[in-house]
């Protein structure tokens, strides 16, 4: 019965020690997500996501980000805007840790994949595009911040 009992309570260590070194110092939740498909360019790749997969992760640790012409309205959690063609000059407002999970969105979709595409030339490992753009989103009855 003895062996039973420690049995038991190796088992509950283990699993208390592998769930916390899950949720450790890896960036917190949404920062390992990659949802949506997979889109291979140079250097790497980035994933098209739904908008019901965009949503599904801003609750994580994420970056998120519109980049377009003029600034129609964001998605919530949305923490900068970048104006489009200026992206190269504006990386001092991404995250300095190119594994951060980040999120990108344009009105249609067409402008924030060309950013994703150069965010993976210049090293980002977990970018997304909302596919359809903000568009899409609203069309999906995603709220919109103005």
């Amino acid at each position: 019965m003895k062996r039973l009992v420690y049995l038991f309570l190796a088992l509950a260590m283990t699993s208390s020690l592998l769930l916390a070194c899950n949720n450790g110092d890896n960036g917190g939740p949404g920062n390992d997500v990659e949802v949506g498909q997979k889109v291979e360019v140079e250097g790497g790749a980035y994933w098209e996501a739904s908008p019901s997969e965009i949503y599904s992760i801003l609750d994580g640790n994420i970056f998120v980000f519109q980049y377009d012409i003029m600034n129609l309205g964001n998605i919530p959690n949305t923490d900068e805007f970048i104006q489009y063609k200026t992206l190269e000059e504006n990386m001092d407002k991404l995250p300095a840790d190119k594994n951060t999970t980040i999120v990108i969105f344009c009105g249609v979709g067409e402008k924030s994949a060309e950013a994703a595409e150069f965010l993976v030339k210049e090293g980002y490992t977990r970018v997304h595009n909302l596919d359809g753009g903000s568009i899409a989103w609203r069309d999906e009855g995603y709220p919109v911040i103005s």
